[in-house]
């Protein structure tokens, strides 16, 4: 159960935010391949609780390429 004050935008801003930094991580780390599976896995969690956020979807964007 969420706290009052932090619902399913708040959660889907701190997924996206994870799997960008992720993305970003994945260049130059021993398993990139690991890394972009974790964050494409946040990134469709913050997907699906905010359809329309723009971190999520340029995410899955630069993922999906």
């Amino acid at each position: 159960m969420a706290s009052e004050g932090y619902g399913a935008l708040d959660h889907a801003d701190a997924l996206a935010t994870a799997g960008v930094w992720l993305i970003q991580v994945s260049a130059g780390h021993p398993d990139p391949e690991l890394r972009l599976a974790l964050a494409e896995a946040n990134l469709r969690q913050a997907a699906r609780l905010a359809p329309a956020h723009p971190a999520a979807a340029a995410g899955l964007g630069l993922i999906e390429a």
